[in-house]
């Protein structure tokens, strides 16, 4: 098991050392995140959430920033220290949560912040405790996103915003990799207790990078097999997929990503406080 760990970090290494040679940049590889950020996204996020939380010391112990998918914690620590607010993070990955705890800041760990395995549909946290929460690139995998959705209302204090941004496909019809996908996430946050604050599309800085990305990965595939061997083929298969080569459809093109402002305006489902 540590050894597929091991492996697949230096994979993730070699991988992130060619990508930086196309000379782009984006905040996501400075905080760590899974996600994608492009640059000025975590201003927007800090002024979108800012209004949930009071400037004051007095208060900021009761205010709690919820990370959906947390992934190894880097965008949740930002805001939470941006802040000076208590976080908790969830990811159904034991290993990301346990880099997340190791790099946990003193300052937050005093405020009982903590990173923890848990499912977006049973967060195990009491009834309107959460302040805002955000999901970077990760709610959409959820396997049942009305669930989660409605577990998100229940936390969340009437209110509260959620903010998160995820994958649509752009037809009904089916591509490979968008079976799963959305067409529009709007009538499931209706119908969960949310009202829309914002629903707006994001794609184009996203695809640029991305093929830009997959692109100079293809190019250098040559280089990619000899030093990844047999792993090499899975993760060109992805660039394959995104850029739509040997005559099958791009990902990029019949997929778009949203970045979505919810404010919770009813709860669905009042369940019962189940604090762990």
């Amino acid at each position: 098991m540590f050894d597929s760990l091991y492996l697949r970090q230096e994979r993730e290494n070699i991988l992130r050392r060619i990508d930086t040679e196309i000379n782009e940049t984006n905040e996501a590889a400075l905080l760590g995140c899974n996600g994608f950020l492009a640059n000025g996204d975590l201003s927007r996020f800090r002024d979108t959430l800012a209004r949930c939380f009071p400037t004051s010391n007095h208060d900021r112990h009761e205010k709690l920033l919820l990370d959906l998918g947390c992934g190894i914690g880097g965008l949740g620590i930002w805001l939470a220290t941006e802040f000076k607010c208590r976080l908790v993070g969830i990811d159904f990955s034991s290993v990301a949560i346990s880099r997340a705890q190791a790099t946990l800041p003193k300052e937050l760990r005093a405020e009982k912040s903590r990173f923890k395995v848990a499912d977006f549909a049973a967060t195990g946290l009491d009834d309107e405790s959460v302040t805002a929460a955000i999901s970077l690139d990760a709610l959409y995998l959820a396997s049942d996103p009305v669930a989660a959705l409605v577990e998100a209302g229940r936390v969340l204090i009437p209110g509260g915003l959620l903010l998160f941004t995820v994958y649509v496909k752009l037809s009904p019809q089916e591509y490979p990799g968008t079976s799963e996908l959305k067409l529009d996430w709007r009538p499931l946050l209706k119908s969960t207790g949310f009202a829309s604050e914002r629903y707006e599309d994001v794609s184009f800085l996203w695809r640029r990078h991305m093929r830009n990305r997959h692109q100079h990965r293809w190019k250098e595939r040559k280089r990619i097999r000899a030093e990844l061997g047999p792993q090499a083929e899975a993760e060109l298969a992805v660039s394959a997929a995104m850029l739509g080569l040997g005559g099958r459809p791009s990902f990029l093109d019949h997929t778009a990503r949203f970045e979505v402002v919810a404010r919770r305006v009813r709860s669905p489902s009042k369940g019962h406080s189940r604090q762990v």
